[in-house]
């Protein structure tokens, strides 16, 4: 039980804590192929999944030890602002609105970390993605921007 709520727990964080707008941020035109695989934590009896989609973008769910999963994005995208990668998370509020998270990622050798773009670094109200652009152009390189890097997954099982 334990470790089937770890993945629970784990998967709120990914739609939960960073920013999250009605706007999105700009597709880069490939998918960033570092990202694609299945990423263990350490200890855990999960993964995070991560496929590509034939439009550009990728799905992410993750698959408990049993198998069962929670879907995180069915389409979620990347994009790079001033040399910092960002996925975008796209997903639907309980009201049925379709909603943009974004997250910092880097991948290096066999992990990948993530850390959310902070929600309480501004209490900015977006009116359009270019509006949003100017946002994260701004102030990406700022101290408080994005959290701690809020997960560590290895390809190594």
């Amino acid at each position: 039980m334990k470790k089937i709520t770890s993945i629970i727990v784990l998967a709120l964080i990914l739609v939960s804590c960073a920013l999250e707008s009605k706007f999105s941020l700009p597709s880069d035109q490939f998918i960033d192929k570092s990202v694609i695989g299945n990423w263990y934590i350490e200890g855990e009896t999960g993964e995070l999944v991560i496929t590509a989609n034939a439009n550009n973008t990728v799905s992410i769910s993750i698959i408990d030890k049993n198998g069962e999963g929670k879907i995180i994005s069915t389409d979620a995208y990347t994009s790079t602002i001033n040399n910092y990668k960002i996925i975008n998370l796209v997903h639907t509020s309980d009201e049925g609105e379709k909603l943009y998270s974004f997250y910092n990622y880097r991948v290096d050798q066999d992990n990948l970390r993530f850390r959310g773009v902070n929600a309480k670094f501004t209490d900015q109200k977006f009116t359009s993605n270019k509006d949003l652009l100017a946002y994260f152009k701004e102030n990406i390189h700022k101290q408080g921007f994005f959290k701690k890097w809020d997960g560590k997954f290895s390809t190594i099982k």
